[in-house]
């Protein structure tokens, strides 16, 4: 038996544990887990031991497109010797390791309040490999290979968002305009109650900008007092698994 695990479009920031603190995977043989990460952020993770970022040993891993950055206790600690260690350069000549992955800062727009994703200096754009991607939207249903760099190639950026992309309305309801999508969630910002100008609700969940969902729910509006000040996701799935996705600030 070995299972099959693919972690994509995923922010893995500000975990804990004593080894592996973003990620931690591991197998012994003849179970040996098959795992891909494509298209992550891997960043502010700690350990106590080792593998601050992730820990992947007695595992067959792909890892491309992502970005480790400022872990605790060690960006990675695995099987392959060349992975997370730089020894080429990619498109922007920036140093990468084997596999396209950046080890080198992200320039976040502000990770000290949750918000990782990238300015507009950040090595991540256009850095990537488009053959690995296998998904149309980033972490926020934004289009996922992106020109963001305005040199006329469109190249994925590394890890989970999409500098400078429009938002993609992938499975989306027809009927509703581009500019209703991106706000059905109001008021935005909001101090203490969301509503959601969405008919047929199945599910609504709240994630930080890290990745981590806080809450699920099944009707509005949404109470968000409690909430720190910062910058959310509001994800929307209706009853015929049409999704919507819109970021939110909470004051």
């Amino acid at each position: 038996y070995s299972a099959n695990l693919t972690i994509e479009n995923s922010v893995i920031c500000g975990n804990e544990n004593s080894i592996g603190g973003g990620i931690y995977i591991s197998g012994t043989s003849p179970y040996i887990p098959n795992v891909t990460i494509v298209n992550c952020i891997i960043s502010d993770n700690k350990c106590t031991e080792y593998g601050g970022g992730m820990y992947l040993m007695g595992v067959e891993a792909s890892v491309q497109n992502s970005l480790f950055w400022n872990n605790e206790g060690g960006n990675l600690h695995c099987d392959d010797q060349w992975l997370g260690v730089n020894v080429t350069t990619n498109n922007n000549l920036d140093s990468c390791d084997a596999y396209g992955n950046l080890i080198s800062d992200p320039q976040f727009t502000n990770s000290s309040i949750g918000d990782f994703t990238i300015g507009s200096e950040s090595p991540c754009i256009d850095a990537g490999n488009n053959s690995y991607v296998t998904s149309v939207i980033d972490f926020v249903n934004n289009y996922r290979i992106w020109d963001g760099n305005n040199d006329n190639d469109s190249i994925v950026d590394i890890g989970c968002y999409e500098f400078g992309s429009k938002y993609n309305p992938v499975n989306m309801i027809s009927s509703l305009t581009k500019s209703q999508v991106e706000s059905f969630a109001f008021p935005n910002p909001v101090s203490s109650e969301l509503n959601i100008k969405i008919e047929n609700i199945a599910t609504i969940e709240i994630y930080d900008l890290s990745g981590k969902k806080l809450f699920s729910l099944k009707e509005a509006p949404i109470i968000v007092s409690g909430l720190q000040s910062g910058f959310y996701i509001v994800k929307v799935t209706d009853k015929n698994k049409f999704c919507y996705s819109q970021k939110v600030f909470k004051y």
